[in-house]
């Protein structure tokens, strides 16, 4: 939706940036856990070494794919595999100094966490188009009525949300199973 100046090339653009970040998501989210693992060894060292590192690989490859067609997405590429980039080495430390998950455990999970999530975007997207098409031809979304949106929003969201946990069910992912299970106690 664009409001004032903020036309459809920059809503395009944004669009663009966030692409290229989400694909480093699963990578900031790791780090955040594995750094907490190594304050618990009472280590700080480590990871501000690998960040440091991390850092330098950013810069690096900001310097080199924002000269690319990328343009401004290859500094948020950038960004992305860095944080990958630390997150799978802090992980390899932590397999090699504590057996700490095995890095074919987090490849069976991220390739089944990832399909689920493609998923989710996908049937995002359809439901948006289908949705938003049947609300439009009724007069109620549009540049102004914000309740369209809303309408919109809160019947995309839960319904592409199923879609990601019934995926991941099927695919046995561990933690929508216990996270199913928590929700359909009985207290």
């Amino acid at each position: 939706m664009e409001r004032g100046a903020f036309d459809a090339q920059a809503a395009t653009a944004t669009a663009l940036a966030l692409g290229w970040y989400a694909i480093g998501l699963p990578g900031h989210a790791l780090i955040e856990i594995i750094d907490r693992v190594f304050y618990a060894e009472r280590d700080t060292a480590t990871p501000v070494r690998v960040a440091a590192g991390a850092v330098l690989l950013n810069v690096v490859g900001s310097l080199i794919l924002m000269r690319t067609e990328l343009s401004f997405g290859g500094l948020a590429l950038a960004s992305s595999v860095a944080a990958l980039v630390e997150a799978a080495v802090l992980a390899a430390i932590l397999h090699r100094r504590l057996g700490w998950l095995p890095p074919g455990a987090l490849v069976g999970f991220g390739w089944r966490v990832g399909l689920a999530a493609v998923t989710m975007g996908v049937a995002a997207m359809l439901l948006q188009g289908v949705i938003g098409l049947h609300l439009d031809s009724q007069g109620v979304v549009g540049p102004g009525p914000w309740m369209g949106h809303l309408i919109l929003v809160a019947t995309v969201a839960p319904l592409a949300g199923l879609a990601y946990v019934g995926l991941s069910l099927a695919l046995g992912v561990d933690d929508a199973k216990r996270a199913a299970q928590l929700l359909w106690r009985r207290p």
